[in-house]
């Protein structure tokens, strides 16, 4: 278990489509919504009833943004993914739940794990909170995310489904 997990907006996003927000407190000590991606959030919920459900989520997570490392700011990512790492930067033992690649790849050398929102149901699973994944999986990808056809299959294979 992460002793704590800061959570970027997508990871949040897809996980309420699929009515697993509240998987994540079962997945580390202490879960952390920077106000960036608090902000990025709920500048959605006028289109996207979802989207409105997990601004009110977050609140109850919300941490406040730090400084941001230039190490960090020289990858141009957006407030949401910076704040995200950063925060990290000054958390020993914390991991950082983002999707987009880019900023995956800028937190990989600011040390926190890193874990995607299929990494996050796979911990699900293996700790036996999700009974299943592919059925998941399947209405994250109707829900508008993309994978990988090879990557989706590697997860499925992973947990035996």
């Amino acid at each position: 278990m992460a002793d704590a997990l800061i959570l970027d907006a997508s990871p949040l996003i897809f996980l309420s489509r699929v009515d697993l927000l509240h998987l994540l407190p079962r997945l580390a000590n202490t879960l952390q919504v920077p106000a960036s991606v608090v902000a990025e959030v709920k500048a959605g919920e006028a289109t996207d009833p979802v989207v409105a459900a997990v601004g009110t989520w977050a609140e109850g997570y919300l941490g406040r943004d730090v400084p941001v490392p230039l190490s960090v700011a020289a990858w141009e990512l957006g407030a949401g993914e910076s704040q995200v790492i950063a925060a990290a930067c000054g958390v020993p033992g914390s991991e950082v739940a983002l999707d987009d690649l880019a900023g995956r790849r800028c937190a990989l050398p600011h040390g926190p794990h890193v874990v995607g929102t299929l990494g996050l149901l796979l911990r699900g699973r293996q700790r036996g909170f999700i009974p299943a994944v592919r059925s998941i999986l399947q209405r994250l990808l109707d829900s508008g995310m993309y994978l990988e056809p090879t990557l989706a299959e590697s997860v499925l294979a992973e947990v035996g489904e």
